[in-house]
């Protein structure tokens, strides 16, 4: 085992310890931006320069899946106005954008780009932010539901915490996790 699958496997017994990890009783909830659940996101991709985190979801979402592992992270939500698998995010080493427009971002560090398929009937899109080793890709599937202000809540509700931050909050609190 490696030291890097070692650290993932040992945040992950915290982890689970702290969740609690009772079976489907145990509600799922967004990876947070403290404790143990921003650790295992930031292990998940180890050459980032940032760690995506929801400090709150906003109204009417709710995770129903995480799943947060040595290649990445995802989560599916649900709305309660778009629907079940309403939205998924996705956090990777690398994002293929290529062939997309650079929006305007609100931080030098970070390009953002989208991909509009649909808005009739439904919003069907893809807004993806990447920086230095590191994307993060939001998938809209809205079926009958265009409101486009309720992904845009989704979207603002994300928070990109700069690793070196992350390290030094962990430095003070623990010795036993630096994040390479």
């Amino acid at each position: 085992m490696s030291r890097r699958s070692a650290r993932l496997a040992g945040v992950a017994v915290v982890l689970v310890a702290v969740l609690g990890g009772c079976g489907d009783e145990t509600p799922v909830g967004a990876p947070g931006c403290e404790g143990a659940a921003i650790v295992l996101v930031a292990q998940s991709v180890p050459g980032a320069d940032l760690v995506p985190c929801w400090k709150e979801l906003p109204g009417g979402w709710t995770v129903s899946e995480v799943d947060i592992g040595s290649s990445g992270t995802t989560v599916d939500l649900d709305s309660d106005r778009a629907g079940r698998d309403a939205a998924k995010f996705s956090y990777h080493g690398s994002c293929d954008v290529a062939r997309l427009g650079r929006l305007p971002s609100s931080r030098d560090d970070v390009q953002m780009h989208e991909d509009i398929r649909s808005l009739a009937g439904g919003l069907d899109s893809d807004r993806f932010f990447v920086f230095g080793g590191g994307c993060v890709k939001l998938t809209f599937s809205f079926q009958e539901f265009n409101d486009i202000s309720h992904a845009e809540a989704l979207v603002d509700a994300l928070v990109l915490v700069e690793r070196a931050e992350l390290n030094n909050e962990l430095a003070t609190t623990s010795d036993k996790f630096v994040l390479r």
